[in-house]
């Protein structure tokens, strides 16, 4: 490939000896800048003591009239050493001393310039800034070229690859590289320029490895140690069967996998591509309780966080989070703004919007005096560390052909973090103050994970595939989850959790911990504080309010009702469609219990084998439930200091159905064992076993 250069180059090669030359003639040059011989030697010029004819004249010779001797007299054209000079020329007296002082339009030595003076390049003019970026990226090309590197637009390598025409082993550096996003109604690109340094492999290809990003001429967006910095795999060709987004119009090509040096990386450029996020007016439940619902609300609700938008649209234009359980989000489709996966708000104060930045290019960027004041003098944080370690891999289409899945074109995941960067809370005195910063660090998605948002604070997260379409509110972390877990909304400091595969569905406060999830759990409704509970497979439809910690579910544990303080209980295998009000901890089922009511203060009692369809009143505890129990109603006590306890239910203590329960009520606020069951003739005895002694 011939390259501007080229003649020069060769011209410079071809010209260092003159052919024919006669030996001890001078070099010259002649009109075109070729090297030439003079014809002429060292004795054709004359000696240092040589004489002129008398054109010319000696030392200490008289001119003629249009010169004069040292000390003569000028004619009106010129002045001797001691005049005046006419108008022109000023005066010795018009003229400073060496100790003068310069008013206020000059600068003495040492004196401050700070704001009397426009930076250097700010007095060049527009033509001068042309002509200085011309001539820099001329030098840059020179010393590129000298490099082995060739300057190329991405028209001109593809016309290079397609015509046979790459040189193998060199490197080729695209001067108008620019990601562009197409088809995406819910993406766009942010227009951020950089070059791509390439290398052909052969006459028609090149190497999808990118070389080195650069930065491009005239940047000042990105920093030459980001760029040195990126890991990148790039497609010189826009195939939008091959990528969903390529432009086939106006693209440059695709970045279809960065990493940077802080181990962030994606499946696309993700400095540049952004993604639409709409605001929630308003969330609705009649699975959640008042106070679960208002800190969701608090969480998402554009009018209530600081302005942030939390919802998105997958390509069908469905919008996520999608209603479950109970739960409808009213979503504003006209209220939306642009995301990138790593985003940062560099301030928030909960009622406006801060500047909004790439964190990934722009770890540094806070903006608000009171964080970035503590942060340099007081902590010492590290911002470049805020955002790192997130690792996103591909997400394809896949379509099915005789049952079996194949893997389509790569698609963009949308899936964004949201990071409120600045909070100052001053005291009353307004002297002493705290700060919250967030970081989005430690989280892995596998492939086909797409449509997800995130708040702040949300890291070392595990996603295993086909993890779609979730909400987390702030702080959600040390979280891990098994394949295709999606439409899932969490609330804020969700931690520690462990779900199997398809967990779907399920809707999560605030401070949900340490919980583990089988397979297949779905359609949940959490309150607040919900913790240290463990779900085996098919556990689903089922609502807990608040503080529901350290309970058991076996499996197909399903439409399940709990109300608050439901903690510490072990459920067998098949627990389903029971209603449990407050305070009703410590109790252990076991299989096939299902469409039980029980009240509040409900606590520490045993069931057996298949008990269901059995109501209990409140204020129970210390009751033994044997095997087949159905259709009784058990009386509760009447208050806290008056309980139904030390009681048992006796094996196939039965009524008729649910229209003609068999009522039992034991004797309230007793220490002794009561003892309930049907006799020979199918008739019930409650009875004292120590009266019978």
């Amino acid at each position: 490939m011939k390259t501007f250069f080229d003649p020069i180059l060769n011209k410079l090669r071809a010209k260092d000896h003159v052919d024919g030359a006669t030996e001890g003639n001078f070099a010259g040059l002649d009109g075109e800048g070729n090297m030439i011989d003079s014809g002429s030697k060292a004795a054709d010029f004359a000696t240092a003591d040589h004489l002129h004819d008398d054109r010319y004249s000696q030392l200490g010779h008289d001119h003629d009239t249009a010169y004069s001797p040292l000390g003569h007299n000028h004619d009106g054209e010129y002045a001797g050493i001691d005049h005046d000079h006419a108008g022109v020329y000023q005066p010795a007296g018009s003229y400073a001393s060496a100790d003068h002082n310069h008013d206020g339009r000059y600068l003495t030595q040492h004196q401050d310039i700070s704001g009397k003076q426009d930076k250097t390049d700010n007095t060049l003019s527009t033509t001068d800034k042309t002509v200085i970026g011309a001539i820099n990226e001329l030098w840059s090309k020179f010393t590129d070229y000298l490099k082995g590197i060739s300057h190329v637009t991405h028209a001109q390598l593809l016309a290079l690859a397609n015509n046979d025409e790459l040189e193998p082993g060199r490197l080729y550096r695209i001067t108008d590289f620019v990601t562009t996003v197409a088809n995406q109604s819910e993406a766009r690109s942010a227009g951020h320029a950089f070059d791509l340094l390439v290398r052909a492999i052969d006459s028609s290809n090149i190497s999808e490895i990118v070389v080195a990003a650069l930065r491009h001429s005239g940047d000042t967006y990105y920093t030459d140690e980001f760029l040195a910095g990126l890991s990148i795999k790039y497609s010189l060709v826009n195939n939008n069967l091959r990528f969903s987004w390529a432009d086939l119009a106006n693209g440059k090509g695709v970045i279809y996998y960065m990493k940077d040096a802080r181990n962030n990386c994606c499946g696309y450029d993700f400095t540049n591509v952004q993604f639409k996020r709409y605001a929630i007016d308003d969330i609705s439940s009649t699975s959640l309780t008042a106070e679960a619902l208002t800190e969701l609300k608090s969480i998402y609700c554009y009018g209530q966080n600081g302005g942030k938008h939390f919802a998105t649209k997958d390509v069908y234009g469905n919008m996520i989070p999608t209603d479950n359980n109970g739960t409808t989000y009213d979503i504003d489709d006209t209220n939306y703004g642009w995301y990138y996966t790593f985003h940062g708000i560099s301030s928030d104060d909960g009622e406006t919007i801060g500047d909004h930045y790439d964190m990934s290019t722009h770890p540094f960027k806070l903006t608000d005096e009171c964080i970035q004041a503590q942060i340099d003098d007081d902590c010492g944080l590290d911002c470049e560390d805020q955002c790192h370690d997130n690792v996103i891999l591909p997400a394809f289409w896949e379509y099915v052909v005789d049952d079996e899945y194949y893997k389509g074109r790569q698609v963009l995941n949308n899936i964004v973090f949201i990071n409120g960067l600045s909070y100052c809370f001053y005291d009353e005195d307004g002297e002493s103050w705290s700060y919250q910063t967030s970081y989005c660090y430690g989280n892995s998605f596998g492939v086909e994970c797409k449509y997800s948002t995130f708040g702040n604070g949300c890291n070392n997260n595990t996603f295993a595939n086909w993890c779609n379409n979730n909400t987390f509110g702030n702080g959600f972390q040390y979280n891990t989850f098994g394949n295709s877990c999606y439409n899932n909304t969490f609330g804020n400091d969700c931690g520690g959790n462990t779900f199997g595969n398809y967990c779907y569905g399920n809707t999560f406060g605030n401070s949900c911990n340490s919980n583990a999830f089988g397979n297949s759990c779905y359609n949940n409704t959490f309150g607040n504080y919900f913790q240290s509970n463990t779900f085996g497979n098919g556990c689903g439809g089922n609502t807990f309010a608040n503080w529901c910690n350290n309970n058991t579910f076996g499996n197909g544990c399903g439409g399940n009702t709990f109300g608050n303080d439901c903690g510490s209980n072990i459920f067998g295998n098949y627990f389903q469609n029971n209603t449990f009000g407050n305070y009703c901890y410590s109790n252990t089922f076991g299989n096939d219990c299902y469409y039980n009511t029980f009240g509040n203060y409900f606590q520490s009692n045993i069931f057996g084998n298949n008990c269901y369809y059995n109501t209990f009143g409140n204020y129970v505890r210390y009751l033994t439930v044997f095997n087949n129990i159905q259709y009784v109603a058990v009386t509760g006590g009447s208050s806290d200091y008056s309980y139904v306890q030390n009681a048992q239910i006796l094996n196939g203590t039965s009524g008729v159905d649910e229209n003609n329960r068999l009522a039992i009520s034991f004797v309230e606020g007793c220490n002794y064992t009561q003892i309930a069951g049907l006799d020979s003739n199918n008739v019930l005895k409650i009875w004292v076993p120590a009266d019978a002694a």
